[in-house]
Order: structure tokens, then C-alpha cells, then sequence
């Protein structure tokens, strides 16, 4: 049986009227305790698979610079992450993505529809009205020390 392992969420946004994009990312320890809360606007980009992929990046770069080699990664792009498992380097961003994930001994994307990808959307949308998140613990009063992710 598999040990626990640490978990994450990421997930991308545009604003195509604005120009601007934004990442959002959460990164959860095995027993729970909020490890990096990370949301930020990045370069328009107009493709929100790019978008999706590049938080994907940002959320591997921290965990494996944290020395996280165990990790499941969820997001609800489902054609990233399908691409991505099967190998696909179609992406330039992709290839990062299959270089950042050597570097894990386990890195498992897992698909998960919109409604259960909800923290880091909500990242998202804060950084698109301004507000960036870069912490790990407690959020906007909200401790996220017990919640259920899985």
C-alpha cells in the first residue's frame, strides 16, 4: 500500500477582453498542513491549455525545489493532463512538464472536473482582481489544516 503523499491543485484563467492571464496553485502536505498558496498574473497568453500547463509548471518547479518527490497533481484541463500522461509533446510547455516530472519519484496528474478543483480556482480568480497569494498555512481567515481534498 501506498504511503500519503503530498497533493496539489492548479488551474489557469484568462481574461481575453483584458489581455491577461492568470495561475493559481495549492500544494498539501501528507498530514494536511497547507505547504504554498500561489496565485499570480503571468503574460497574455490567448490558449488556456498554455495557461493550464504553465501553472502546472509553476506547481512542479516549487514542489521539486521544496524537495517533494511524491505527489499527486490535480486539475481540471482534462486535454492537458490527458496529453501530458500520454506522452505528448506537441506543447513546447509540455516538454518542461515531461523534464519536471523526472525529477519526482512519483508524479501523477489526475483529472478532476471544475466543481472539485475549487482552491485553486479560486486562487485564480483573486489573482485576477488583484489579489496574489504567495503563503502557505492560513488564507483569507480560512484554515485549511483539515480539509478533505481527495
Amino acid at each position: 500500500m501506498r504511503k500519503k503523499c503530498f497533493t496539489a491543485w492548479f488551474d489557469g484563467s484568462i481574461d481575453h477582453i483584458n489581455q491577461k492571464a492568470y495561475i493559481g496553485y495549492l500544494i498539501i502536505s501528507p498530514n494536511n498542513k497547507v505547504i504554498r498558496m500561489y496565485s499570480n498574473e503571468i503574460s497574455y497568453v490567448s490558449d488556456i491549455q498554455r495557461v493550464e500547463c504553465l501553472a502546472l509548471n509553476e506547481c512542479l518547479y516549487f514542489a521539486n525545489r521544496r524537495g517533494i518527490k511524491d505527489i499527486k497533481v490535480y486539475g481540471d484541463c482534462k486535454y492537458v493532463i490527458a496529453d501530458i500522461v500520454s506522452g505528448s509533446e506537441k506543447r513546447k510547455c509540455y516538454k518542461r512538464t515531461k523534464l519536471l516530472r523526472n525529477e519526482f519519484i512519483n508524479c501523477e496528474l489526475i483529472f478532476k472536473p471544475r466543481i472539485f478543483n475549487k482552491y485553486a480556482d479560486h486562487l485564480c480568480k483573486l489573482a485576477r482582481y488583484g489579489t496574489y497569494v504567495v503563503q502557505g498555512g492560513k488564507f483569507n481567515g480560512m484554515q485549511f489544516g483539515n480539509m478533505s481534498l481527495g
